[in-house]
């Protein structure tokens, strides 16, 4: 929670606006909360579903409402400069992965940074690192994906990486599995 309030309440020392799933609870909402405080303009996209559950935060500058997760997924990497992940449930699972395949087949320049707080995404590093052992990965998407372990680090990462392209052609795994 510490690293989620963090993070939010960087984002606004820099002049920067906080794009996110617009939850009230948990992280998001910790986010939230540190981003507010710092003066950060905040842009929530949510579902339908979860306005009707009552779990978007009201408080939000701006507030889309999509019908869907995969045109939430969508809007959240359209709408931000930057996709930044800290622990979460599946639905972070997947929006991460969705947003780091994006970036690598070159279809946004937006760099992809984990905030591994105490080393709560190791186990997801470790996922991919092993599908670059098997050769189901390309070793060269290790480039764009940028893992840190505090939102300070983090956020110095995407900004130095900000507007890398990508060559999709070397992020395709090698084919060669008689080695």
């Amino acid at each position: 929670m510490d690293s989620a309030r963090q993070l939010g309440e960087m984002l606004g020392k820099h002049g920067l606006t906080l794009v996110f799933g617009g939850g009230s609870v948990g992280l998001m909402g910790a986010l939230f909360e540190g981003a507010q405080s710092a003066g950060a303009r905040t842009v929530g996209i949510t579902t339908r579903q979860f306005v009707e559950l009552e779990q978007v935060h009201p408080d939000c500058d701006e507030m889309v409402v999509m019908e869907s997760l995969a045109e939430r997924k969508q809007a959240l990497i359209e709408h931000g400069d930057a996709i930044i992940v800290m622990p979460g449930g599946l639905g972070t699972y997947e929006e991460f992965f969705d947003a780091f395949v994006g970036r690598v087949l070159g279809h946004h320049a937006k760099p992809v940074s984990l905030v591994n707080v105490k080393g709560a995404l190791s186990t997801l590093v470790q996922l991919i690192e092993e599908g670059i052992k098997n050769k189901f990965i390309s070793g060269g998407v290790k480039q764009y994906l940028l893992v840190n372990d505090t939102p300070e680090e983090s956020l110095k990462a995407i900004m130095t990486h900000k507007g890398h392209t990508v060559d999709p052609s070397l992020m395709v795994p090698s084919g060669d599995w008689d080695k």
